[in-house]
């Protein structure tokens, strides 16, 4: 779906740009750049000291003992245990990594800020800039996680050429390498950012006017078909890191919850469950929390290494699916639904081994911590209608930029669709990011399809209000039907 013509012709990211003489506005630019930056260092030191010296979880935890040990598994991809291990030269512990973190971060947001500023737009790019201090990404930016490190150098990639092609100029070979860099840590940096690397690789490499919906479409599914094995070879190859069956652990959930959906306990021969380990075991909030080690459900990872092959698991999960379509996809809705925080009853991490026990005061702050702001389905509906209104044309500067964001974003979360296995807004940190920051560089044209008040923007206002309204029922309600 094209944007309309009559708001192109509008050009509504014009104002501003033609009723300044050049030299006044070279001055004026000059200023709103150097006060841009300062605010941005002001934000960044602000940031760095809040979060001092780097919150650490179980994760970064062990990635730091690797980043010690200089031995590296891909059970969390090795380019951020290799990268700390540099960083250790500075000082040992998170501070560098939280530094390394931050300093993308915000110079992402300070490009994208300038960026629009000196098209005119001085009011949407202090927006920007403030936007990278929003509550969600300013809670999250201090945890040293993987998922940290794809937003901040993604968002660094993306601002640094998106600085160039929104001045309607071509970016240096210098800028494009950086950015290059920048947008393939992203990319190595979580095994399923793949799915959001290729529209940021065609943004900085290629002429967007050059692709059109059709081409990008086809041009992003074939570069992410092809990033999964090279991120793999990269992984384990470049890095050396040791095979530790992550993709089996995926496969381990999916023939588990075909079993639970479909009641065929033969899909798992050599593991032996009956229907009581089924109710135990499956969950689709964090399936692989009990699967784990040190989880209750222990002993179906124990009995399959023991009888089963990485090969056989493969086959056994394709024929699964093949055998149970139906219970496969149940399966697959009700972990996506867990992680979009949708139709879930208040603080469904209950339901996980991870924090069963909690008080019904819990519960009822879950509604102030779990706002609508934090579920991932208010920020993929909005991302989705964004598209529906202004489609995936070319047809701006802005416009190239915002379809290359939601294209990311979105593609990204609706990964999860077949790759998810736990539920944490963590997960689509970078789609709400992405989502958020076009949702800025477009929003002086989705004010003139407000105000049009057509048909698909009536279907978006409807559509949210769906979505925050089936979430708040569900909550209320205490639904748990989805968690079992």
């Amino acid at each position: 779906m094209n944007v309309l013509p009559d708001l192109r012709a509008s050009n509504p990211w014009s104002k501003n740009t033609q009723s300044v003489s050049f030299p006044v506005l070279e001055s004026a630019t000059g200023k709103r750049s150097f006060s841009i930056a300062v605010t941005a260092l002001l934000l960044f030191a602000i940031n760095f000291a809040l979060h001092w010296p780097g919150e650490l979880t179980p994760d970064s935890t062990v990635q730091y003992a690797q980043a010690i040990s200089g031995h590296f598994t891909d059970w969390h991809p090795p380019i951020m245990a290799y990268t700390w291990s540099l960083l250790r030269y500075i000082a040992d512990g998170p501070q560098p990594m939280l530094a390394f973190q931050l300093i993308f971060h915000w110079l992402g947001f300070a490009m994208l800020a300038d960026g629009l500023s000196r098209t005119g737009r001085t009011k949407a790019g202090w927006l920007m800039l403030a936007t990278g201090a929003f509550p969600l990404f300013f809670y999250f930016n201090g945890y040293i996680l993987k998922d940290v490190g794809l937003v901040s150098a993604s968002i660094a990639g993306f601002g640094l050429i998106f600085w160039y092609r929104i001045q309607g100029r071509r970016p240096p070979p210098a800028i494009v390498i950086a950015a290059l860099v920048l947008i393939a840590y992203g990319a190595l940096v979580r095994h399923n950012a793949v799915f959001a690397f290729a529209p940021l690789l065609l943004y900085a490499v290629v002429d967007p006017a050059r692709i059109g919906a059709r081409r990008l479409i086809i041009l992003v599914c074939v570069l992410s078909i092809v990033a999964i094995p090279v991120s793999s070879i990269v992984n384990r190859h470049l890095f050396r890191a040791t095979p530790s069956a992550a993709i089996q652990q995926l496969q381990l959930i999916d023939v588990v919850g075909i079993a639970r959906h479909s009641g065929d306990l033969s899909v798992l021969p050599s593991v032996h469950l009956s229907t009581s380990d089924l109710e135990r075991c499956y969950t689709p909030y964090d399936g692989v929390d009990r699967l784990l080690e040190f989880g209750r459900c222990k002993f179906i990872p124990e009995r399959l290494v023991a009888s089963t092959s990485a090969a056989e698991l493969t086959t056994m999960w394709l024929v699964a699916i093949i055998s149970h379509p139906v219970a496969y996809a149940q399966h697959r809705l009700k972990v996506f639904n867990s992680m979009m925080y949708f139709f879930v009853p208040a603080k469904h991490c209950r339901f996980s081994d991870s924090c069963m026990k909690i008080s019904p005061q819990e519960i009822r702050l879950d509604y102030i911590k779990r706002n609508i702001l934090v579920w991932p389905a208010s920020w993929i509906v909005l991302g989705v209608c964004m598209v529906a209104g202004l489609g995936l044309s070319s047809a701006s500067a802005p416009l190239s930029a915002c379809r290359t964001l939601l294209v990311s974003g979105l593609g990204y979360s609706f990964a999860y669709l077949l790759v998810g296995v736990a539920a944490d807004v963590r997960y689509h940190y970078w789609s709400i990011v992405a989502i958020l920051t076009a949702f800025i560089v477009a929003f002086p044209l989705l004010v003139s399809r407000v105000r049009t008040m057509d048909r698909t923007v009536m279907v978006c206002f409807v559509l949210l209000t769906l979505t925050w309204g089936a979430g708040f029922f569900a909550r209320l309600a205490d639904i748990q039907v989805l968690m079992f």
